[in-house]
């Protein structure tokens, strides 16, 4: 049926409004924030116990490598060491220097060079002796339970008559079984003040000048005792890395000197 064109037309829809009802006001909210994350994802002792292990297999590695270096190789960077000390003038001035012996075995930089260079300015130099703690009269057998304390390291005066041939420095040092050539027990007594500079031997270092020894540390018992002394790490060039781990009776060294460059502790 066709529709009546006279009805009237429907009331017009209005348009959808987009607007929202009013609804009652809402309390106030604080954004949601994300807790800052903790920059040390362990707990300390399990970091600790972490870093302890990294550096007995960092030291079982750089043992590896070190000791592989053939003799003539090892005699050539020593001396660079040496002549980049003078080069840098860290001795410039040092009276007393306390140095280390190499233990051939173990293939540790060769610090014959530094010796001649301290003694032909007129410095004196010192090496380290081991010395066992004395233990009350009647202590029973060994207990590992309690332990004895462990050996305290001192320096000793090595003097040579001026113009000394090097066997004369052989002959200043025994074997004293602590694995390493000792001054003789009668040599004269270094006092921690008489020290300008000590220089360190490591297995490892880094350029902020944190080390790895051999873990025994007397290195870090002795710098800790010695504040007034400056502190010097000598190695082969591929015995740096970039970062040791660290522990809290760890002591760095104020700068690290390899046969090809060197390094300052940030300040």
């Amino acid at each position: 049926m066709e529709p009546d064109r006279n009805a009237p037309a429907p009331p017009a829809t209005p348009p959808a409004s987009h607007a929202s009802p009013a609804s009652p006001a809402s309390p106030a909210t604080t954004p949601a924030t994300t807790p800052a994350a903790d920059p040390r994802p362990f707990a300390p002792e399990i970091e600790a116990e972490l870093g302890r292990r990294v550096k007995k297999e960092l030291r079982k590695s750089m043992q590896r490598i070190r000791s592989t270096i053939p003799a003539a190789a090892r005699r050539s960077a020593s001396v660079a060491i040496s002549a980049r000390l003078a080069e840098l003038g860290l001795l410039t001035g040092a009276r007393g220097v306390a140095l280390f012996r190499p233990i051939e075995r173990k293939g540790e930089v060769d610090t014959a060079a530094i010796d001649a260079l301290v003694r032909d300015s007129g410095g004196r130099v010192a090496y380290p002796l081991l010395e066992e703690p004395e233990l009350a009269e009647g202590t029973g057998p060994f207990d590992p339970e309690n332990p004895p304390p462990p050996p305290t390291m001192s320096f000793r005066w090595v003097d040579l008559a001026p113009g000394a041939e090097p066997a004369a420095l052989e002959a200043a040092f025994e074997d004293r079984g602590h694995g390493f050539p000792e001054p003789r027990a009668d040599a004269p007594r270094a006092e921690v003040d008489a020290l300008d500079v000590v220089i360190v031997p490591a297995l490892a270092f880094d350029p902020r000048g944190h080390r790895i020894g051999y873990g025994a540390g007397f290195y870090d018992r002795f710098l800790a005792g010695a504040p007034r002394a400056r502190a010097l790490g000598v190695c082969f060039d591929f015995q740096v890395l970039a970062e040791v781990p660290t522990g809290p009776h760890d002591a760095a060294v104020g700068v690290v000197v390899t046969d090809k460059r060197s390094f300052a502790k940030p300040t």
